[in-house]
């Protein structure tokens, strides 16, 4: 969890990176800005961002703590990475967490056996079968393997600021036999294949976490 959160959320962090037409930002909201852009390298442009329909993550812990995490990085393999103002940093691939850094127990790398539903926003390919993720999560736990399976679950809106999209959503039984441990997680999934909303604990030592691309727009795609 974050330190900001661990040590019970003395301030939470209120980011907008300007996308979209949101105006000027008072001084100590760019203030804030320009502080997360100095932690992470290299920042990316406008541009970059929205064709990622990314720039502002929300993220609430256990239902009760809310955050807004920095686009930092776009990276090869299209994971992103976010950054909170307190040097904290989340990578997510299709908003679901692969690395941590600055947490209380940090998730050093997320990495799929075979092919990824998450990845891909492919949920409905994924039928009955398991799948097998390697992670390595400290200082708690190292190699462990994960074992998940899909199924759908209706559909539901999502809004944010910018939009209104219709979702799938989709439960994830993810278990760690080593552990003796098994969570339900949820992705919200949108036409394009972009999981605009996530609900998920992949370790239980880390907080239950939700997602939400709060700049996803998909008309900037």
């Amino acid at each position: 969890m974050l330190n900001s959160v661990k040590k019970g959320g003395a301030s939470l962090l209120f980011l907008c990176l300007i996308l979209s037409g949101c105006g000027a930002l008072p001084a100590d909201m760019r203030a804030s800005v320009e502080l997360v852009g100095r932690l992470i390298q290299p920042v990316p442009t406008i541009s970059e961002a929205k064709l990622k329909s990314a720039g502002h993550l929300r993220v609430t812990f256990e239902n009760r703590q809310t955050i807004y995490m920095v686009l930092g990085r776009i990276n090869p393999d299209n994971s992103l990475t976010w950054a909170s103002a307190d040097g904290a940093l989340m990578t997510t691939l299709n908003l679901r967490p692969i690395e941590t850094s600055g947490f209380e127990v940090d998730l050093r790398r997320l990495q799929p056996m075979s092919q990824d539903p998450v990845a891909l926003g492919q949920f409905d390919r994924a039928g009955r079968r398991d799948f097998y993720y390697r992670m390595d999560v400290r200082p708690a736990d190292y190699r462990l393997v994960a074992q998940s399976n899909y199924r759908s679950d209706g559909t539901e809106p999502f809004t944010n600021r910018f939009t209104q999209v219709q979702t799938k959503r989709y439960i994830e039984t993810w278990r760690l036999d080593r552990l003796d441990w098994q969570h339900q997680n949820e992705y919200w999934v949108a036409q394009d294949g972009v999981i605009v909303k996530s609900r998920v604990q992949l370790h239980p030592q880390q907080p239950m976490m939700e997602l939400s691309l709060a700049s996803y727009d998909p008309s900037t795609r």
